[in-house]
C-alpha cells in the first residue's frame, strides 16, 4: 500500500512522458471491447433475463457445494511409506526381529519400486513414541515415480505395498501411511490414524465386544482401509495364589511363597560385587531350566512349555526339603488386556482406519451412519469421532465463525470508504457471485473442500471486492460530476473494463502455477489457486455485466418513479 501510494506516483511523474501513452488501445483490449460491448448491451437490454441468470447461477452453486465432499488438509505424497505392523503383545525380540526382517526382504524382491526398507521396533533410543515390542514401524523409500513401472499409480502400489505385508504376515495388523502423515495424525488426534472412533465403558470385556462390532462395519465403507483396534489383544496370564493353609503346614507363609515364584520368575538380588569401579547386582534365580523357560515367556513356545512346568517347579522348604509349587498355591490360567486405556478416567478402546479414494469427511459420514443402524452400544458407553475428523469439525465451527466476521470488517471499510449502504452492499455481493466459480472449479477437478479451499475462497473476496471498488467508485465520480445514474454506470462500465480484466487477469495467472503444480506440496497448493482461478472468472463476469445492469436498470426505475 506504500508503494503504490507513495514509490508509484512519484516514480510515473519522473519518468511517464505524454509520447508513452498510446493513442489508441492496444489490439488485445480492443479485441476483448468487440466481444464484451454486444454482450454487454444484451445484457442491460434484459436485465430480468440477467439477473434471473444470476440467481440461477448462485443457486446451482449452492447445490454444488452442498454435493462437494470435505478435508481436513489434502493428504501430501511425501514420497516415502511406513507400513505399521502389530503383533501378539507377548512376542520376544528374537520373534520380533525375525518377523521384520522377512517383511524387508519380502518388499524388497516383489516390489521394484522400493529402494530402501528399515524397521524399528519398539519404542526408539530417544523415548518420542511408546511402544512395545509388539509394534514395528517399516520405514519404505520409495523411488522417485519419473522410474516406477509404466502405468503404475500410487494408489496401485500402496495395494502392492499392503498385499505383500498381509501375505508375510497374516497375523500382524498392518496399517500404511507417511511419516510426516503420521506424526501429524499424533498430534492433532492422538492416534496415528487419520479417523479414530472411540468406544467409552466400564465393562473390559463388553467394551472390546462392542469395539469390534464397530471396526467390522466401519471396514465395509468405501474408502474406509486399514481398520484396526488400536489397542493390543488379549494375552494369556498365569495367576499363581498362594495357597495359606498348605504353606503354613511346610513351615512357610504366603510372602516365603512369593519370594519363590519371584525366584522362579526373574530371580532375587542377594548381594554385589565389583567389576573396578562399578557395582554389579548379584541375583539368584530357583530353578536354572524352569527360570530360563519362564524367562523367555514371551515366545510363545517359551510360554507353552514354561506355563506347563510351574505345577511341577521345585520349591525349597525351611526343613531342608523340597516341594512342588502346585502344592503350595493354586495356578490360574486365563487371558487378560495388555493395555488398558483410559481418557479423563474412562475406560476406551480406539479403532482407528485411515481413509483412501474418498473425502474424509464423506468417508466419516458414511461410517456413521453404518454405525447408526447397524451397531448398538451397550447400556453405559459412547461413541466419540476423534482423529482428523475432529479437527475438521472444529476448523468448521471456526470459520463460521471467522469468515463472517471478516465479511463484515469488509463491509464496515466499504461503507467508510464510500459514506453510503448502497454501494456498499453492491460491491459485497461480489463476494458470493465469486464463490460460485470457485466451488464449479473444485468440483470439475474433483477436489473436495478442504481448509487450503477455504483459504482460497477468503482470497478471492478480497480480488473480488477490489473489482467491484474499481467500478463503483468510478460511477460515484461520475454521479458526483451530475451525470445521471444510468449512463454513469454505463460509461464507468466501459472505462474501466481494461482495469477490472488486467486486474483479474494478472492475480488469475500468478494462481495458475499452483494450480497445475504437480510438486511436492502441490496437494496444498491446487484447491487454493484453483478455488482463486475459477472464482475470478465469475466474479470478472458479475463486473463487467451482472452489477452494471442491475444498477442501470435501478437508476432507470429510479429516474422515472
Amino acid at each position: 500500500m506504500a508503494l503504490a501510494l507513495l514509490v508509484v506516483p512519484a516514480v510515473a511523474s519522473r519518468w511517464l512522458c505524454p509520447q508513452d501513452v498510446p493513442r489508441r488501445e492496444p489490439w488485445l483490449v480492443r479485441g476483448v471491447r468487440q466481444l464484451w460491448s454486444p454482450i454487454f448491451r444484451a445484457a442491460v437490454a434484459w436485465p430480468v433475463v440477467t439477473a434471473s441468470l444470476a440467481l440461477l447461477a448462485l443457486g446451482g452453486g449452492g447445490w454444488l457445494l452442498y454435493g462437494l465432499g470435505s478435508d481436513f488438509v489434502p493428504t501430501l505424497d511425501e514420497g516415502d511409506l511406513i507400513v505399521m505392523t502389530e503383533r501378539s503383545p507377548d512376542i520376544s525380540i528374537a520373534a520380533a526381529v525375525v518377523a521384520a526382517g522377512g517383511l524387508e526382504r519380502a518388499l524388497h524382491e516383489e516390489i521394484p519400486e522400493v529402494e530402501s526398507v528399515v524397521s524399528r521396533i519398539g519404542s526408539p533410543a530417544v523415548a518420542t513414541d511408546i511402544m512395545g515390542l509388539e509394534q514395528t514401524d517399516v520405514f519404505v523409500g520409495l523411488a522417485p515415480p519419473e522410474r516406477w513401472r509404466p502405468g503404475l499409480t500410487r494408489d496401485a502400489l500402496l495395494a502392492a505395498v499392503a498385499e505383500v505385508a498381509a501375505r508375510r504376515d497374516p497375523t500382524a495388523e498392518a496399517s500404511l501411511t507417511q511419516p510426516i502423515q503420521m506424526r501429524f495424525n499424533e498430534m492433532i488426534g492422538g492416534a496415528v490414524s487419520d479417523v479414530t472412533a472411540e468406544v467409552f465403558g466400564l465393562d473390559l470385556g463388553r467394551l472390546r465386544h462392542s469395539a469390534e462390532a464397530v471396526a467390522a462395519a466401519i471396514a465395509a465403507v468405501p474408502g474406509v482401509v486399514d481398520v484396526r483396534l488400536l489397542t493390543p489383544p488379549d494375552i494369556p496370564l498365569v495367576d499363581l495364589i498362594p495357597d495359606a493353609v498348605a504353606a503354613a503346614r511346610h513351615g512357610m507363609r504366603n510372602a516365603d511363597v512369593l519370594d519363590a515364584i519371584t525366584a522362579l520368575r526373574v530371580g532375587i538380588d542377594v548381594g554385589a560385587t565389583l567389576d573396578g569401579l562399578v557395582e554389579v547386582p548379584l541375583r539368584l534365580r530357583l530353578g536354572a531350566g524352569v527360570g530360563t523357560e519362564l524367562g523367555s515367556a514371551a515366545d510363545a513356545v517359551g510360554v507353552a512349555v514354561a506355563a506347563g512346568a510351574l505345577e511341577q517347579a521345585s520349591v525349597p522348604t525351611p526343613a531342608g526339603h523340597v516341594i512342588a509349587l502346585g502344592a503350595l498355591a493354586t495356578i490360574l490360567r486365563a487371558p487378560t488386556p495388555s493395555r488398558v486405556s483410559h481418557d479423563d478416567g474412562e475406560r476406551r478402546v480406539v479403532v482407528g482406519f485411515n481413509v483412501r479414494g474418498r473425502d474424509l469427511g464423506g468417508a466419516v459420514d458414511a461410517a456413521q451412519q453404518v454405525i447408526k443402524t447397524s451397531v448398538e452400544l451397550e447400556p453405559g458407553q459412547r461413541l466419540r469421532w476423534g482423529g482428523q475428523h475432529a479437527t475438521l469439525k472444529a476448523s468448521r465451527e471456526r470459520m463460521a465463525v471467522v469468515i463472517p466476521l471478516t465479511l463484515l470488517l469488509v463491509f464496515a471499510t466499504l461503507f467508510a470508504g464510500f459514506g453510503a449502504l448502497r454501494p456498499a452492499l453492491i460491491v459485497l455481493a461480489h463476494v458470493p457471485f465469486a464463490a460460485v466459480g470457485g466451488v464449479v472449479a473444485l468440483t470439475l477437478r474433483g477436489m473436495p473442500l478442504s481448509l487450503s479451499a477455504l483459504i482460497g475462497f477468503i482470497a478471492l473476496s478480497g480480488i473480488a471486492v477490489l473489482n467491484g471498488v474499481v467500478l463503483i467508485a468510478r460511477v460515484r465520480e461520475l454521479e458526483a460530476e451530475g451525470i445521471g445514474g444510468e449512463h454513469a454506470v454505463l460509461t464507468a462500465a466501459h472505462e474501466r473494463l481494461r482495469p477490472v480484466l488486467t486486474t483479474a487477469l494478472v492475480a488469475a495467472l500468478g494462481f495458475v502455477p499452483m494450480m497445475l503444480a504437480t510438486g511436492r506440496g502441490a496437494e496444498v497448493q491446487r484447491p487454493l489457486a484453483t478455488v482463486v482461478v475459477g472464482g475470478l472468472l465469475s466474479a470478472t463476469l458479475v463486473t463487467l455485466l451482472v452489477l452494471p445492469t442491475i444498477y442501470a436498470a435501478v437508476a432507470r426505475r429510479r429516474a422515472l418513479a
